[in-house]
């Protein structure tokens, strides 16, 4: 079962993976982090970033590579296997950058099934994260989230909206929403 954790840059959906890990789920780390500490191991930060600008098709086509390899990866299909993000946040990225989604495989709800989508709204104290990673200002974290919302909504997924609460109180909210899960769905 796929659960996805989604919203715009620095929303607190790392955070809450974190959480959950230590509570003993099974969480999909974001491929978008992996593949930049990539990406810095073999240009360096300034090399990566420039590179990453320069090739932003080629850099979301590596991202959603990454990210089809760590969810078949997940071998056991009937346990609660948690994202941080997942392909179409790679979709709604480009199409927020305008850029064509010829090379993707294009997804939706019928061929890219997802169990529980939920979405974090923005936090209303943005920390622009100073790493090789966040690079947005607020503004386009703003801009990026709506788009992530639109791409999941067209494409046929319900989102659960988890407000700007304590990480704690996020935690509970989603807990509940695995407690409605049917046995076999779990």
């Amino acid at each position: 079962m796929r659960v996805v954790f989604t919203g715009g840059p620095c929303s607190g959906k790392t955070t809450l993976l974190q959480e959950f890990s230590a509570l003993g789920f099974y969480c999909i780390p974001e491929s978008a982090l992996i593949v930049i500490k990539e990406l810095c191991d073999s240009l360096g930060n300034q090399q990566q970033a420039l590179w990453r600008q320069a090739h932003p098709i080629d850099f979301h086509y590596l991202i959603n590579q990454q990210q089809l390899q760590l969810e078949q990866s997940s071998h056991d299909s009937s346990a609660l296997h948690l994202m941080d993000r997942s392909r179409i946040d790679t979709l709604a990225y480009l199409e927020y950058r305008q850029k064509k989604l010829e090379r993707f495989e294009p997804l939706d709800a019928m061929n890219y099934p997802l169990d529980l989508i939920f979405y974090l709204l923005p936090l209303s104290q943005y920390k622009q994260v100073a790493d090789a990673a966040r690079v947005e200002s607020q503004q386009e974290a703003m801009a990026i989230a709506e788009s992530i919302q639109r791409a999941y909504q067209i494409r046929g997924y319900d989102l659960i909206a988890i407000p700007d609460v304590p990480v704690t109180d996020r935690v509970n909210m989603c807990l509940q929403y695995f407690e409605k899960l049917s046995p076999r769905d779990k």
